[in-house]
């Protein structure tokens, strides 16, 4: 019996947070100190119990479920105290410190005024908000290995300071000893803080209730958003004068609610594809009737439509012209609805294509959401072969490659990028910036260049290098693996044909001079010719044992 009912436990808790639209930080103030305070909305119909809320202002907070704490003197980590609520439509304001503050505050951090205090589990000494920083809201039972997010904000130009808890796994105070992983959150320098900071006696405050642009799903958050998707920039404003306690934000209605994610969200020109649209409610209210309605530009002669997903279990569907209109759905917070279109055609030009859809209650109005889902359509980028252009170099003057550094900037020289890439045709590249190292030519990076090939002869040589200069370079990831390196002969490693090309070669060494004008000299022969191999100082190998 025990057993069955730990199972009821764990498959009903996700339908009770899901079941409520949560919390949001509704407005911030960073400078002066003793005005600082963030404010909290509760956008549900019903009041809710903080008991187990809490609010900090650094990224490892999560690490409370070990009992460990930052110790930065400037830093919070705080508990609402117990009984305390927050009303329907309700605004509270927790203020850094209550003593000058010149509002009304319902709490305050640090423990100077006769504004009831929150439940300190780490004050600083020097307990503040900076301007670049973030300020996170997250719900703990206690007992868990993984706390929820509820809302997260950032502002200013420091992403080291935002929170990423992608893949960290921690074991709390739970019986078992088995950790918990969190899923992937936004990457930092990915994240849209507010930005600059709010200046003196200004704020920063929430302009709609709806988080649009945020993803929904697979997050974090205590609804399973990924709430450090959201981009604060677009969802926050500049406020001259800071009003804490007071809000225009309001409990959305039906008409007009949800939220829409679109994938794949970036697409060919002239393509034929499906299209999979993910809706989810956002208010407590059912939305029964929605249209999506697919730009003009794209073709939509002969598409298939399918609905799934439980908020669609009995819902119908018409297509008129370029719109599909859905009855009888049953969208909610707790059930969601997928939309696919298959056999689209994406439009001949690049373009930004927005996808409109509206909803409405039972008896209502369809209205559009807040934001509806883009797709960005481009057209693909033609690369030039670094094969054709070495068996060619004249025939060519701005090229675009796209390859995988195999020596990245700073190994050869210091004090200028002398870089070697290379793609899949398997042959590689020299590429060269004067008076600066690089720092996106990282070994390993999967870059795309663009720039001007030329071929450079240095002083007491008559064989050129190819190079491209005058670059631009975008990365396209990072980490790859580096081509396979072409095993040759020493003999056949004298041959200027595999300039620039990753090679291997093995064989007995023959002569070994350092300290040759910043680097070492290894004379290499398999048999069948010598060849000369160049290690320079900076490359920083160990060459211990050679001689």
């Amino acid at each position: 019996m025990k057993f069955w009912i730990s199972l009821l436990f764990v498959f009903l808790l996700p339908v009770l947070l899901f079941a409520q639209n949560h919390l949001l930080i509704s407005e911030i103030q960073v400078d002066p100190t003793d005005q600082e305070f963030i404010e909290i909305f509760n956008p549900n119909p019903y009041s809710l119990a903080l008991d187990n809320y809490y609010l900090s202002d650094y990224n490892t907070y999560y690490q409370i479920v070990e009992g460990t704490f930052t110790s930065v003197e400037s830093d919070f980590l705080v508990r609402f105290p117990a009984g305390a609520t927050i009303d329907s439509a309700g605004v509270l304001v927790v203020a850094t410190s209550g003593q000058n503050f010149s509002g009304t505050a319902d709490f305050e951090i640090v423990d100077n005024s006769v504004v009831p205090n929150m439940d300190p589990l780490y004050v600083g000494p020097s307990a503040a908000l900076s301007n670049s920083e973030m300020a996170i809201l997250f719900y703990w039972d206690g007992q868990s290995d993984l706390v929820q997010d509820v809302d997260y904000a950032m502002w200013g130009n420091f992403p080291t300071s935002f929170v990423d808890k992608s893949g960290v796994s921690i074991d709390g105070p739970d019986a078992g000893s088995d950790p918990s992983t969190y899923l992937n959150d936004t990457p930092v320098n990915s994240q849209k803080p507010f930005n600059p900071a709010p200046f003196t006696g200004s704020s920063m405050a929430r302009i709609s209730v709806t988080e649009a642009g945020e993803i929904f799903v697979n997050g974090n958050g205590i609804t399973g958003h990924n709430e450090t998707s959201e981009p604060i920039d677009q969802n926050f404003a500049s406020q001259s004068t800071p009003t804490p306690g007071t809000t225009t934000l309001e409990i959305p209605t039906g008409n007009g609610s949800g939220i829409a994610r679109v994938s794949p969200d970036s697409v060919k020109t002239d393509s034929t594809l499906a299209l999979t649209f993910t809706l989810k409610g956002s208010v407590t209210e059912v939305v029964t009737d929605i249209t999506l309605t697919v730009p003009g530009s794209w073709n939509t002669t002969g598409i298939s439509v399918q609905l799934s997903g439980p908020a669609f279990g009995s819902a119908s569907y018409q297509v008129t012209n370029q719109t599909i209109t859905i009855s009888d759905a049953a969208l909610t917070l707790a059930d969601s609805g997928i939309i696919t279109i298959s056999d689209l055609t994406s439009p001949s030009q690049p373009e930004f294509s927005a996808f409109e859809i509206s909803t409405a209650v039972s008896g209502g109005t369809l209205t559009p959401i807040n934001q509806s889902p883009v797709v960005t359509v481009f057209a693909p980028a033609v690369f030039t072969s670094i094969a054709d252009i070495q068996a060619n170099p004249g025939a060519y003057s701005t090229v675009t490659i796209e390859a995988v550094v195999v020596v990245g900037s700073g190994i050869t020289a210091t004090a200028w990028t002398d870089t070697y890439v290379q793609d899949n045709s398997g042959a590689g590249i020299n590429v060269y910036r004067a008076n600066e190292v690089d720092p996106d030519l990282v070994r390993g990076n999967r870059v795309r260049i663009t720039g001007e090939v030329t071929e450079y002869i240095a002083t007491g040589y008559t064989i050129p290098v190819t190079e491209i200069i005058n670059y631009t370079v975008s990365v396209v990831s990072t980490g790859n693996p580096l081509p396979a390196a072409q095993m040759i002969s020493t003999s056949e490693a004298n041959n200027t044909a595999l300039e620039g090309t990753y090679v291997a070669v093995e064989g007995e060494v023959t002569d070994f001079a350092q300290g040759i004008g910043g680097g070492t000299n290894i004379r290499v022969n398999d048999g069948s010719g010598e060849c000369l191999i160049r290690v320079w100082d900076s490359a920083g190998l160990n060459l211990t044992g050679v001689s």
